[in-house]
């Protein structure tokens, strides 16, 4: 997929219609509001299929191990390729760690864009693990 013409507003508007939004399993969480950036960025949800089809982590997990992914992280890398985490530029895919789970989120230049209880909220960019990358 790759980024359409005007994917950097699209991100950063979609980025603040959702700064506030609250973390709800299934509608907006952090699997699902990376999938809505690259939708805003790209044109096509790579998450379209679990969007308020579970309403717990868990069964969002159980959904994508029915469709073959270990996890979310599998879902991306399946369509995205990995590429050094120094290497990332803004609208490119992290893998970050939030608690005791993987989380994803949008890389903003030196930190990630991601999900957090009330909202998004932005880790440093050293936080990342993995970083995949949206053609441009």
């Amino acid at each position: 997929m790759s980024r359409l013409l005007n994917w950097r507003s699209r991100l950063h508007t979609y980025l603040a219609n959702n700064a506030r939004t609250p973390f709800q399993p299934g509608f907006f969480d952090c699997s699902l509001m990376p999938a809505a950036a690259l939708d805003a960025m790209t044109g096509t949800d790579p998450a379209a299929a679990y969007r308020g089809n579970y309403s717990t982590v868990e069964e969002g997990l159980a959904l994508l191990q029915a469709d073959g992914f270990e996890d979310q992280v599998a879902l991306v890398a399946s369509i995205y390729p990995e590429i050094p985490v120094l290497h990332a530029t803004e609208g490119d895919v992290a893998v970050v760690k939030q608690g005791r789970d993987l989380g994803l989120g949008i890389v903003l230049g030196a930190s990630v864009a991601v999900t957090a209880r009330r909202g998004i909220a932005q880790l440093p960019l050293t936080a990342a693990s993995r970083i995949f990358q949206v053609s441009a």
